[in-house]
């Protein structure tokens, strides 16, 4: 590693300190901007290739899609304690072996021959993710001063759904252009030079403490704070993932739209969600100048998601519908990307922890309101009053935090009011 150079400021605060400059803190960004982008384009990749790659592979579609749920078990069985060692890390190490192992193992899926060379690949990709996600996202907070700190993670969120946007029509245009593993194999490709430009521009910060500690892997989830940011969290994921798992049947129930058709809305769709990431990031932003409450932006956005599905669950005419998916998407993605940008705002030091941990909630739920709203007649009175009470749920949770640090503040003042006049006693 080249010279350590400390600023006087870093030595007086005792703080993170960074090792030379490699660039600015906007080439950072962008950098993961871009492993963002990737990883939200694979991630929508599978679905179109399903069919072909489980014909070629002699295995049944179902099978085939366990692959898909292979990543995701594996992101978040090693999510939470992957989060606790990026924490003692400078975040530089793990961004950079993350990515460089979710290349190879995109190669490794394009090359695989069996069904068990791709659960592997699959396996090791989601490590990957799980290495390299809470570690980048953590380093944007670090990398960026405070007042930017929102947006920065906003459109993070938004690079994300771009490559959502992106990742379904080039499996499916890959696919009939060139079979199913060359989309995996050029991404591995490509992204390895993503690695090489990691490698170049994003500075190692050195964390306050150092010191590994797995208990804090627990640890944050004693916080009446961030537990109820977590249940927030998860209510109004499960109720707006759970539901948009349905979009496609409901529309061709109740308006006939076939596979073409579903594919622009969720297009549209993949637009309401950048739109909304980035729309957080300056809501955020804006009320940390105003001293204005950051969490009313959990609170409305999750009530507004909340009316919006109870409406295109039970609406029967296709503009209703669709403006009301429109919103829904729109506020859900706000949720999100707000409550993101609050917990690594919660415990600077345990950052990659708690991004670890939301995004298991989050996984979590989705998983929940998918079980949950499709035990029921899809698009039925239950269905909606069921998605639009998880999205309350998560605005009560989300007004409870507000709630618990008013209380936590006032005391804190009382407790110092108490304690000068003794102070001057003595």
């Amino acid at each position: 590693m080249s010279d350590v150079r400390y600023t006087e400021k870093n030595k007086r605060q005792n703080g993170p300190r960074t090792d030379r400059k490699r660039s600015s803190a906007g080439l950072q960004c962008l950098v993961l901007y871009v492993l963002f982008f990737v990883m939200g384009t694979e991630g929508y990749l599978m679905p179109p290739v399903l069919p072909t790659l489980a014909a070629d592979l002699h295995i049944s579609v179902p099978l085939a899609a366990a692959a898909s749920t292979a990543y995701v078990v594996a992101y978040a069985v090693f999510g939470p304690p992957l989060g606790v060692l990026s924490d003692v890390w400078p975040k530089r190490r793990p961004i950079i072996a993350g990515m460089a192992l979710f290349a190879v193992s995109n190669i490794g899926v394009g090359l695989a021959q069996d069904f068990p060379q791709l659960i592997v690949a699959r396996v090791l990709m989601g490590f990957g993710a799980a290495v390299t996600l809470p570690a980048a996202w953590a380093h944007l907070s670090d990398a960026c001063p405070p007042h930017q700190r929102g947006r920065a993670i906003a459109r993070g969120f938004a690079a994300y759904g771009l490559g959502q946007v992106i990742g379904v029509p080039l499996g499916a245009f890959g696919t009939l252009s060139f079979g199913w593993r060359l989309p995996y194999i050029g991404i591995g490709i490509g992204f390895a030079l993503v690695v090489l430009w990691a490698w170049r521009a994003v500075d190692t910060i050195h964390p306050r403490d150092t010191t590994v500690r797995w208990s804090n892997m627990m640890r944050p989830l004693l916080s009446p704070v961030v537990l109820a940011a977590l249940a927030a969290t998860f209510a109004v994921q499960a109720g707006r993932l759970g539901a948009f798992t349905y979009v496609g049947a409901l529309l061709e129930m109740r308006f006939g739209f076939d596979v073409v058709t579903n594919g622009l809305v969720g297009v549209l769709v993949g637009v309401a969600v950048i739109a909304g990431s980035l729309l957080s990031g300056s809501l955020i932003d804006r009320q940390r100048r105003s001293k204005g409450g950051e969490g009313w932006v959990t609170v409305v956005s999750a009530l507004v998601f909340a009316a919006a599905v109870a409406i295109a669950a039970t609406s029967a005419t296709i503009a209703t519908f669709l403006v009301s998916l429109v919103v829904w998407c729109l506020a859900g993605s706000i949720c999100y990307s707000a409550q993101q940008a609050f917990l690594v705002e919660v415990r600077p030091d345990a950052r990659a922890t708690l991004v670890s941990w939301h995004s298991t909630v989050m996984n979590i739920g989705n998983a929940s309101g998918n079980t949950i709203l499709g035990s029921v007649p899809i698009g039925g009175g239950a269905f909606a009053a069921i998605a639009a009470g998880l999205g309350v749920l998560g605005a009560a949770m989300a007004l409870s935090v507000m709630l618990i640090q008013r209380v936590s503040t006032g005391n804190r003042r009382a407790s110092a009011r108490w304690i000068r006049p003794c102070v001057r006693a003595q």
